[in-house]
């Protein structure tokens, strides 16, 4: 479903045949989902869905964020500082695709 490499995680396209229905779901979720987090991102939900299907692609590159665990440490604590780097991972927390 995705490759890890040293800058940026690969994942399959997922308007491709060579998955199943479920990794599909997830990827097709997943991938616009992050391109309107982006800081810098220009395009609304539809028309990222649409050059996603335009492209040709077998990969979209998802490059990774570099961030300081330390500072994290210095303004929450340890614990406070964990809490923080996993609110991400909260689902409550992410916009609503549709």
């Amino acid at each position: 479903m995705f490759r890890n490499d040293t800058e940026e995680f690969l994942f399959k396209n997922p308007y491709r045949d060579d998955m199943s229905d479920a990794e599909r779901n997830f990827l097709s979720y997943i991938i616009p989902a992050m391109a309107l987090a982006r800081p810098n991102n220009q395009y609304t939900l539809d028309e990222i869905i649409e050059r996603m299907k335009a492209d040709d692609l077998d990969f979209f590159k998802v490059p990774l964020a570099k961030s300081s665990v330390t500072k994290e440490t210095v303004e929450h604590g340890i614990l406070g500082g964990i809490k923080e780097k996993l609110k991400v991972l909260d689902p409550r927390r992410w916009k609503k695709l549709s």
